[in-house]
């Protein structure tokens, strides 16, 4: 089978199938609005852990992206408090708790923030508004029976509960319960220890978490619950608790390992997601730290597989990810990875393993060969002996070209390279290459169009570019480009993916949305929900749909009934 595959494509020829394509003026863009609670969710990295509040049943844990909440009476997380719920900024500073009001306080790194949690509603203002010098960081947020305290490096602040009303005061010496700085002078941390199946040892004379590649992670913060349990915060380590009666502290793995999501897929109940390994802190060895992350929605449980750890993984720079009944595939900037879900056992396919080069941008299943889409061409892998072998399509017009996106529909294999659109059809053992606007093309004319976006409904092929977004109708055959203003896709396409009603493009100045049974685009940014504006990914779950950004991961309940079109 394998020899016949390779003499089968050499011997395609170039089609010169010129096709008729309906092309309109620009279209209008709209902005939605109506917006409640829960419609957008972002979950991001949560290693770095600046502060940690405890009310009567809840952990507060403020982050570098965001803060999480675990209900330890029923033993559940909810859902992160971010920018998409309305927050000013992910990079959270301290976070208090009010017994009185039951609300949370929250300093982030642009300004002050309290969040109801009847309402689900936030209350904001900048540094600026509230007349406190940006560059006065918040250290310890503090309540009495009737006002909330404010402490920086120079003085303090209070207000009666008003937000904007925010000046300068003297704390009384007793009756206010402090949460940062100050309470850590108040509450001394007792000895804890690890257990070796975290992976970390505690050094209780530094302070420091410890892991086995001997990378240090100093304690940043931790706060005592009711029942003398302890919350333990560290930077570059995550979230820790420590129960009362023997100190053993356990990891709180929750969130991202990685929060630049560049790829995602499901498997089963689970979502996985892999992204770039970003500098944190320079010339530090937590630039260092990759993984791949596991998610089991069933069971809300994160798992985390990190390079070094893992024989033959090594993800600081994955570009895609595709799931069968027996593998994880993972392409990287560095080749193939392959993990068997049979046994805890990773391989990599590197430069020299048949692939035209390492830099893998894009993987498709068929049956059972996975087409790998790379920087200079495109193979496929399939099982030989008992074993998975790289071989090469060795179409020459397709030599040195990226491929960025493999769609498989009607064994017609949809490329979306750097020279703009080929389709390869086994069953007429031709190929065809077009522009990004679905004219044919010559099968050596260089174009310079990068199509980054292929996706499919039972109808059409869409394809996006940052010359065009175009239509191509599987019964017709026709292409059609969908009126859009240039605008909105200049700044560089990343993703597609279809549902049923929609087609989503994923940019790097936000999300655009097709209605297709109105014809009608919908731009969404950060202001919307968005994590960042930079979406790498796009992935489809029914009525909702995930977006991979470079500040994490956003969930949108697009088919909510208070947003239907």
């Amino acid at each position: 089978m394998k020899n016949y595959f390779i003499i089968f494509l050499i011997a395609m020829t170039a089609g010169h199938n010129v096709d008729g394509q309906v092309k309109q003026d620009a279209g209008q863009v709209f902005y939605q609005q109506n917006y409640r609670p829960g419609d957008w969710i972002t979950f991001s990295g949560n290693r770095f852990v600046t502060s940690i509040a405890v009310s009567h049943n809840k952990a507060y844990i403020g982050t570098e992206g965001g803060v999480l909440r675990y209900d330890y009476v029923k033993k559940q997380w909810e859902y992160p408090l971010t920018t998409s719920n309305g927050m000013l900024d992910n990079v959270v500073y301290r976070v208090g708790y009010d017994q009185r009001t039951d609300y949370v306080w929250i300093a982030t790194k642009s300004g002050l923030q309290f969040y109801n949690p009847y309402s689900q509603q936030f209350t904001a203002a900048t540094y600026a508004q509230i007349g406190i010098d940006p560059n006065e960081t918040i250290l310890s947020i503090g309540f009495d029976q009737s006002n909330a305290w404010l402490q920086t490096a120079k003085t303090f602040y209070t207000t009666n509960g008003t937000i904007l009303n925010v000046t300068r005061g003297t704390p009384p010496q007793n009756g206010i319960r402090w949460f940062g700085n100050a309470s850590q002078l108040i509450d001394r941390l007792p000895n804890i220890f690890t257990n070796s199946e975290s992976g970390y040892q505690f050094y209780s004379s530094e302070l420091n978490f410890v892991d086995r590649e001997f990378r240090k992670f100093p304690l940043s913060c931790y706060a005592f619950d009711p029942f003398g349990n302890i919350w333990i915060g560290s930077y570059g380590a995550g979230a820790w608790f420590a129960n009362s009666v023997s100190n053993l502290a356990e990891p709180l793995k929750y969130g991202l390992a990685m929060e630049d999501v560049t790829a995602m897929a499901f498997d089963n109940a689970a979502m996985w997601f892999g992204g770039y390994a970003q500098p944190l802190i320079q010339n530090s060895l937590f630039n260092e730290y990759s993984a791949i992350t596991e998610w089991n929605q069933e069971t809300d449980q994160f798992t985390y597989y990190e390079s070094g750890f893992q024989r033959g993984l090594k993800a600081d720079k994955v570009t895609a990810l595709l799931i069968d009944s027996h593998n994880v595939w993972i392409g990287t900037e560095e080749g193939l990875i392959r993990k068997s879900k049979s046994m805890d056992y990773w391989s990599t396919f590197g430069a020299y393993s048949g692939l035209f080069h390492p830099h893998i941008y894009a993987l498709a299943k068929q049956d059972n060969r996975l087409f790998i889409g790379s920087e200079e061409g495109l193979n496929f892998a399939s099982i030989v002996d008992k074993d998975y072998v790289i071989q090469r399509v060795d179409i020459p017009e397709l030599r040195n070209l990226a491929v960025f996106k493999i769609l498989i529909s009607d064994n017609v294999l949809w490329l979306g390279t750097d020279n703009g659109i080929y389709a390869i059809d086994q069953n007429e053992k031709r190929w065809y290459h077009y522009d990004a606007y679905g004219f044919s093309a010559g099968a050596t004319t260089y174009l310079r169009q990068y199509v980054r976006g292929i996706a499919e409904d039972d109808s059409a092929i869409y394809f996006a570019s940052q010359k065009n977004i175009v239509r191509y109708g599987k019964k017709s055959k026709q292409w059609e480009s969908i009126p859009l203003n240039p605008d909105f896709i200049e700044s560089g396409i990343n993703d597609a993916a279809c549902d049923d009603r929609n087609l989503w493009i994923a940019t790097n100045s936000g999300i655009l949305r097709f209605v297709k049974n109105k014809r009608k685009w919908i731009y969404y940014s950060s202001q919307d929900g968005l994590a960042a504006d930079i979406v790498k990914s796009i992935l489809i779950d029914g009525d909702y749909v995930w977006f991979g950004t470079e500040k994490g991961v956003t969930q949108f309940y697009w088919n909510a009934l208070h947003l239907k079109e």
